[in-house]
């Protein structure tokens, strides 16, 4: 089935459109119709379809398929929880977008002997608590998934107590709540907001100098966890945090708390912020004036499109994903992608292409080695404490290893990255709790 043919049924009416989207769900492809027409046919051609138009919306409604998979090949599926629509619907495109490139590649080179992988794909929309966990419940009940991928704080917070209930291994990749570690069958790859915000505390203190902060952040669990660690880390290194502004997730209005910023003259104000967020208040700090540093902990393409030549001087600090960096496992990855989507990744592509290419995949081939059946659900659950136990360390795109722990947090490279001329420029690395400029 071609794009043009997709798109012909979304525009004729109510009725065909469901007929899709029933299709979609059956192959774990709800998501083509969010993705663009590059992604959805890259969907097709992974997965299941070669049915014509007419065979879909002709009297009979018969479908015809042709699997890309080998006579015998069972399935195994797996869920993912994302935000496909609404203000966040960016997370969940970049996201998307490396799962399916690592399951497209781990079919085609038939790394998992006797198996395919197949991604059911869920809208959580942007932060919907309710949508999150009836969308858990589909993925479970009906898809059957013994594995799910997570992305924002409040969410996974909000469907983990169900998988834990149920036994489904659960994967964060995206939110950052200190609250996430410490969760029965879930593991993080993404370091946490209370791990990175006194780093970028630190920062301001030893490399810039300051000795008044304020701080931006919006008010989920993310964004208050990181403004509680800023200020207790100024405390331990006698800075002052002047003026505290929380936010809700999504504004583009920042005109009112940062002329509250500006009147209380910070030196570093921080960000507790994520996303275009991130880019809004860049620039409308700029535009106000606003002579203090920025410090985040988060730096994406698209914020560098809000903000433009405004955000030059942003620094982050945060997971360190370097699509440059000099080791073959990101060149790889990074080549991959962008023969795939034309773009060069950041680290929301990484961390979702590395969880299912270097950490499940990894997991499913272990299970099956010890006898064990990767679908039935509650096995990769008790495989993945075993390697959690035995201190198991993942390839990582980042280079280098990947290491989770029995609590869930991640032991994985964090890097200092700044802005410059439009362009995403790694200055410093963290080891053992210090700053290593680059050269």
């Amino acid at each position: 089935m071609t794009t043009h043919e997709i798109n012909v049924l979304k525009t004729h009416g109510v009725a065909r459109q469901f007929q899709l989207t029933t299709l979609l769900r059956r192959y774990g492809m709800r998501h083509a119709l969010y993705s663009n027409p590059k992604e959805t046919k890259m969907i097709f051609r992974r997965t299941l379809l070669s049915a014509s138009i007419g065979a879909l919306i002709g009297a009979s409604m018969m479908l015809t398929t042709q699997p890309a998979f080998a006579l015998g090949d069972k399935t195994i599926p797996i869920g993912t929880v994302l935000a496909m629509t609404g203000s966040g619907a960016y997370y969940g495109k970049v996201m998307t977008r490396g799962e399916n490139l690592a399951i497209d590649e781990i079919n085609n080179a038939n790394a998992i002997k006797g198996y395919k992988l197949v991604l059911h794909v869920e809208d959580h929309k942007s932060g919907d608590a309710r949508a999150a966990n009836s969308a858990m419940r589909k993925l479970i009940d009906i898809d059957k998934t013994p594995v799910v991928l997570s992305s924002y704080g409040g969410i996974t917070l909000a469907i983990q107590p169900l998988a834990a209930r149920q036994n489904v291994l659960l994967f964060n990749g995206g939110g950052t709540a200190s609250t996430l570690i410490g969760k029965k069958n879930l593991y993080n790859t993404r370091m946490v907001a209370s791990q990175l915000a006194p780093l970028a505390v630190q920062w301001a203190v030893q490399k810039l100098g300051a000795k008044k902060i304020a701080t931006i952040y919006y008010t989920d669990s993310s964004g208050v966890e990181a403004n509680e660690a800023i200020k207790n880390t100024c405390k331990k290194m006698g800075c002052q945090v002047v003026d505290e502004e929380p936010y809700k997730l999504g504004s583009t209005d920042f005109s009112v708390p940062l002329a509250r910023v500006k009147a209380a003259a910070p030196d570093v104000v921080i960000l507790g912020s994520w996303g275009a967020d991130v880019g809004h208040i860049v620039k409308q700090a700029k535009e106000r004036d606003i002579s203090a540093k920025i410090v985040g902990l988060e730096l994406l393409s698209n914020e560098i499109k809000i903000a433009g030549k405004k955000m030059d001087g942003y620094t982050a600090i945060f997971d360190s994903f370097n699509p440059n960096a000099d080791n073959p496992t990101t060149q790889s990855f990074v080549k991959a992608f962008k023969k795939a989507y034309g773009e060069i990744p950041g680290y929301y592509e990484a961390n979702y292409y590395e969880l299912i290419k270097d950490v499940l995949a990894p997991l499913i081939q272990q299970t099956i080695k010890a006898g064990e059946d990767p679908t039935k659900i509650g096995v990769l659950t008790a495989e993945m404490e075993k390697l959690v136990d035995q201190g198991y360390q993942y390839n990582s795109v980042y280079g280098g290893k990947l290491q989770l722990h029995k609590d869930g947090s991640v032991t994985k490279p964090v890097g200092v990255f700044q802005v410059k001329d439009g362009e995403t420029v790694p200055i410093a690395h963290v080891k053992d709790g210090k700053f290593v400029m680059a050269n």
